[in-house]
């Protein structure tokens, strides 16, 4: 009785590890996907950064 004790506490102690490691994988993936859709929000606020290249434009033209 005892040793079918430890091992249904060993299962169960195994199984909590499996979910937390399951919630934190999905927590990381779903930080990733709001950065990734608030990069553009974000690019816009930083100062001299441009959208469609416009720099790289400028800089060809310069380079002429």
């Amino acid at each position: 009785m005892k040793h079918h004790l430890q091992q249904e506490i060993a299962e169960f102690v195994a199984q909590i590890v499996e979910i937390a490691a399951r919630d934190r994988l999905g927590n990381f993936i779903g930080l990733l996907d709001g950065v990734g859709c608030d990069g553009r929000e974000i690019l816009f606020e930083v100062p001299r950064a441009t959208a469609a290249g416009s720099s790289q434009r400028r800089h060809d033209l310069d380079q002429a």
